[in-house]
C-alpha cells in the first residue's frame, strides 16, 4: 500500500457516521451463564445483529463506570423484539427487553463502536450520551472482550 492509499484509508476509518439503526437490550436469566444483560445491535451494512453480553447486567451511568462485554455470535433480526424463554443451549433461559430502539452511529471500525442512543425509552442508555464500545486486546476471551464506557463528548 502506498502513501497515499494509507491516508485515505485512515481518513475513511476515523472519519465520523451519523448512520441511525436499530438496538435492543435484553435481561438474559440464562440457566448456565446465569444472570446479564445482552446488547444487540444491527449492522450498518447487512441484516444481522452483532451481540455484546454484559456479565455484569450494568450500564455505565458515569464516565468512569466501566463494563466488561463479551461479542457472541451475530443474531438474526427477529432478537430485535424477541421476548421470552430459550428452552435449550447454552442460551436456556428468560429473555426480557429492558430497552429497544434507534440509536445513532458515530463510529463503528474493528475495534471501536461508538454511539448515542435516540430519544425515546432512557432507563438504562440515555440519549444524547455518547457510549464507546472498545475491543480489548490480550485478554483472557481474546479477541471477544471489550469494555462499554460513557463519556461526555
Amino acid at each position: 500500500m502506498n502513501l497515499l492509499n494509507f491516508i485515505r484509508q485512515l481518513i475513511q476509518e476515523n472519519k465520523e457516521l451519523n448512520n441511525t439503526t436499530q438496538f435492543v437490550l435484553h435481561k438474559h436469566e440464562a440457566l448456565k451463564a446465569g444472570l446479564h444483560y445482552d446488547l444487540r445491535i444491527k449492522y450498518l451494512d447487512k441484516e444481522l445483529l452483532i451481540d455484546f453480553a454484559i456479565p455484569s447486567a450494568k450500564i455505565p451511568t458515569t464516565t468512569v463506570d466501566r463494563q466488561l462485554c463479551i461479542q457472541g455470535d451475530d443474531h438474526e433480526m427477529f432478537n430485535l423484539d424477541f421476548e421470552g424463554n430459550i428452552d435449550s443451549g447454552y442460551g436456556a433461559g428468560k429473555l426480557t427487553i429492558l430497552q429497544n430502539g434507534e440509536m445513532i452511529i458515530k463510529k463503528w471500525t474493528n475495534d471501536t463502536i461508538s454511539f448515542m442512543v435516540k430519544k425515546g425509552n432512557n432507563k438504562y442508555f440515555k440519549s444524547g450520551i455518547l457510549y464507546h464500545l472498545i475491543k480489548l486486546k490480550n485478554d483472557k476471551y481474546g479477541e471477544k472482550s471489550w469494555l462499554l464506557i460513557m463519556s461526555n463528548k
